[in-house]
This record gives structure tokens, sequence and C-alpha cells, in this order.
């Protein structure tokens, strides 16, 4: 998840506004999340792939979408895999 689930629920009761950094986070897991879609043809099978460790890179996916160098580490891997590039 972008930020803790207690942290996202107690800002809804607020009705705060997420900060430049959580909504960035909440953005780049989106934008990944979609892509992964797209190339694996539905939601649980890009849920499956987001979530297994993947030898490329070193982590889950997920993990490696808390930073932006890790998000793109994500979309490259995602963009081999759709362009059928794993060399």
């Amino acid at each position: 998840m972008a930020i803790p689930a207690r942290t996202f629920h107690r800002r809804q009761q607020k009705a705060e506004t997420l900060s430049a950094t959580e909504t960035d986070r909440v953005l780049r897991i989106a934008r990944v999340a979609s892509h992964a879609m797209q190339v694996f043809g539905s939601e649980e099978k890009a849920r499956r792939w987001l979530s297994r460790d993947n030898r490329m890179l070193g982590a889950t996916p997920l993990q490696m979408l808390s930073t932006d160098a890790g998000a793109h580490e994500v979309e490259a891997e995602l963009n081999r895999i759709e362009f059928g590039d794993f060399a």
C-alpha cells in the first residue's frame, strides 16, 4: 500500500488530504498497476505478478514501487515482458 491503512483512515475521517509524497506514491502504484494489467490481461494476473519475488528486480515489484527509481525498474521489466526483450 502507498500509505499505512491507519493513516489513510485517519486522514479520511478528518477530511484531510494526502501529502505530496503520499500522492506521488499512490499515483506511482496506480500507473504501474495499470501497466501490469495491460501486459497480463487481467487484474488478478497483474496482482499476482506484482506480489511475487522477481529475480530480475531482486524483490517483489510492489516492494520496488516505494521509490521512483524502483518504479522505473518495474516499468522497464514490464516493457521487456510486453515486447519480448528478455536479453
